[in-house]
This record gives C-alpha cells, sequence and structure tokens, in this order.
C-alpha cells in the first residue's frame, strides 16, 4: 500500500469531515483547545449526518449542538444549522461554532467536488 493509498472506504458508506473556527478568549473552549470545532459522520450517499460530534467542553452542551445537527443534510442544510446554532446555543461560542459548521460545509463540498471530477455532485445519484 502506497503512502496515498488509504485503503477502501468505511464499509458503512460514511465519510468523516471537521471544520474549526478560534474560540472566543472568554470561554471554557478557549481555555482547554483553543478553538471550537465539529466533526460529522455523513453518509456519503445522502449527504445525511449520521454522527456528531463538538469540540465544547461540557457534555450537555456537545448533546444539546449534536441534536441540532443529526439527520440534516450537508452542504443543503447547512445555513439552516448555522441559525439553529447561533439562536438557541446562547453561549459567546455561538458563532464561532456557526462558522465552524461552514467550514465542514465548505470542505464536505470539496470532497463532493472532487469525487464528480470537479463537479457538484447530485446527491440524488
Amino acid at each position: 500500500m502506497s503512502s496515498t493509498d488509504h485503503g477502501p472506504p468505511p464499509a458503512n458508506g460514511t465519510v468523516l469531515v471537521t471544520g474549526y473556527s478560534a474560540a472566543p478568549s472568554n470561554t471554557g473552549s478557549h481555555a482547554v483547545y483553543g478553538q471550537v470545532g465539529v466533526i460529522f459522520e455523513i453518509d456519503r450517499h445522502s449527504h445525511t449526518v449520521v454522527d456528531a460530534s463538538f469540540l465544547v467542553v461540557t457534555p450537555v452542551a456537545q448533546e444539546f449542538l449534536r441534536r441540532i445537527v443529526l439527520r440534516r443534510r450537508l452542504p443543503e442544510d447547512a445555513e439552516q444549522m448555522m441559525e439553529d446554532i447561533r439562536t438557541n446555543y446562547l453561549a459567546p461560542s455561538a458563532n464561532a461554532l456557526a462558522i465552524s459548521v461552514r467550514n465542514a460545509a465548505r470542505r464536505f463540498t470539496g470532497y463532493l467536488e472532487d469525487a464528480a471530477g470537479g463537479a457538484p455532485a447530485d446527491p440524488a445519484s
């Protein structure tokens, strides 16, 4: 196996995509991690978020944010996810987390374009 051969995709047909942003200096995430982030497990065919994790300090915040994004689609639902985080996650890091979602959606869009040979992939195909 060459250094560029990463082997077959996961058997469950998903891909892991991440997005990060600087955490505000007055937050626990800044003190612990220096940043906030999102990690999405996405079904590569339907583009549905099947699992998610957030780089925030408390388990309650992690689970709350997870419920906001589960079963949504990237990049199609990214703007709504961002709005829901800004509206419902009343913490100093809400905007940074929304930016992390945007960054993950951009990364996933790049993956889709690469997989389609440069053209955006049709999730219905």
